[in-house]
Order: C-alpha cells, then structure tokens, then sequence
C-alpha cells in the first residue's frame, strides 16, 4: 500500500507571499523555483547540516533536503563540539550553509513557475533535532513529515483559525524546535510568511515587524521581551505575540500586552515531542 503523501508547499498558490527579505515579498513561484534548483545540487537520499542562518535560506534548504529524500540534521547550536557531535553521529554527511546556497541560486534557472508543489512521503524523516545537553549529551530525535504536517495544523487551529494570511518575525533559530515549527513549518505547511532575518535587540525588532505587512505575529522568547520591555521599545501592531524556551512570568506578559496591546501567549513544549501546551500568561497558571 502507497505511503500517505502531503505537499511540500500547502497552501500553493505562485503569488502567495513566501518571505520577506529587505522589504520585498518573495512569493511562492520563486520559493519552490530555488528550492527544486538546491535540490539538484544535492545528493538524493543524503543527510545535511542545515546551517543556514537567513530563515529563507534555511527553508529553502531545509524542503530541498526533503525533495532529494534526504534529511535535515538540525544541532542545537553553532558551537564546535555541538557540530562535532553531529558530524561525528552521522559520517558521509553533508553541510549547507548561507554562502553555499546563494552561490547555487545565482548558477541556476530559477525562473521557471510550477503550477503545483512536490508531494513528500509522511513517513519520510524530514529532520533529525538534537536537545541542547543542558541535562547531559545532546540527544537526537526524527522527526516525520505527517508528524510535522499534523502539527502545524494543529499550531494553526489553536493560534489563528480565522486568519488566511500572517507574516512572522522570530528571534529565535530556525534550527531550534520552537523556530521551526512556528517560523518555519508555518510557511511550508499553514500558508503564512516569515522575515529573513533574527533579530534579537529592541530595535531590530522593531524594525523587522515594521518591514513586513500586517497582521505580524512576533515569536520570542522571554529574555528578549524583557529586552524590549526594559526599553520602552513601541512596536508596529503585532496580532499576537508567542513566547517559549523559559518560563514567561504574568508581570513581563502584562507589562509587553500593555506596552504592544496585543495578546502574550506562552508554549511549552521540548525537542523530543514538540509543542505540547500553551497558555495566555495574564490569564494565571
């Protein structure tokens, strides 16, 4: 019996907005163009450090992998021994980093416009993610198309059952759990748009969200919204703002809704399992 399939791109549509890098939209046509060109470049069935530190980049990376049936290793970090580890647990395989992927993207055609997105097996790893070792070794865990896929649905139904449309700004890795199943998964599988970069003081915050177009939802974490909160750093209108990797304390929650006037809400979750429950802070335990 055939493997159950999903689309790589869910909600495809070729002028949809894919990304936001430097004030322009790139949209889905030219997403899927580069993503299938990265994936010529690789080999099929391949493992790969995804590297990539623009969040376009590493998506277009991390579904190239997925495309040429290989699998995005994911390490906590960018630190020596964390890459090491990663090397060390999985030989012959392969590394993509900003660098190399833009000196592919300017060789190829990318012109061309596809009319529907690949359709990838669920039961393909797409990813293997490493804990962070702060209670020993860092641990690996696969991750699964249609466990991805089914997560993301139901990312979107608790957080934006109404909206069509949303672009997000992280400050957080895309290589972290939390980064890519809420700046990353949310592109690919819920029809959304991410800002290139990670911003993490105040400002560049600030002027992330203000280059991207409304509604904006900002994924943070609690150190950098004590950050803003400290400074007094207004922010364009944010439609909900969501936090996780640290416990978030009703007095910082309040004072960023108050500041922002939007909704705080928390995660959590853990690299083994992914997001597991969340809350809004304000509202208590």
């Amino acid at each position: 019996m055939p493997s159950e399939q999903y689309p790589l791109i869910e909600d495809y549509h070729p002028s949809r907005v894919f990304a936001w890098r430097e004030q322009e939209a790139v949209d889905c046509s030219r997403a899927l163009a580069e993503m299938l060109a990265i994936s010529m470049q690789l080999a099929p069935g391949r493992a790969y450090l995804n590297l990539c530190e623009d969040r376009y980049l590493f998506t277009l990376a991390f579904a190239a992998v997925c495309i040429a049936g290989g699998v995005n290793l994911l390490p906590a970090s960018h630190a020596a021994g964390a890459l090491q580890g990663v090397r060390d647990a999985n030989p012959g395989a392969g590394e993509l980093n900003d660098q190399q992927l833009q000196a592919w993207l300017a060789a190829q055609d990318t012109s061309i416009i596809s009319d529907t997105a690949p359709m990838i097996a669920g039961t393909h790893c797409a990813a293997v993610v490493y804990t962070s070792g702060s209670t020993g070794a860092p641990t690996a865990h696969k991750k699964f198309w249609r466990d991805l896929h089914a997560g993301t649905k139901l990312w979107r139904q608790r957080f934006f059952p109404d909206l069509q449309t949303l672009n997000i700004v992280a400050t957080v890795p895309p290589q972290h759990m939390f980064g890519l199943e809420t700046s990353v998964l949310p592109v690919l599988q819920a029809g959304f748009a991410a800002h290139v970069t990670r911003p993490s003081m105040p400002w560049e915050i600030a002027e992330a969200l203000a280059a991207v177009a409304a509604p904006r939802l900002l994924i943070t974490t609690p150190v950098h919204m004590r950050a803003c909160v400290r400074s007094g750093t207004r922010l364009p209108q944010i439609h909900r703002c969501i936090s996780a990797t640290a416990p978030l304390s009703a007095q910082l929650a309040s004072a960023a809704e108050e500041l922002w006037g939007t909704e705080i809400h928390e995660i959590y979750g853990c690299t083994e399992a992914g997001s597991l429950s969340s809350r809004r802070t304000v509202t208590g335990e």
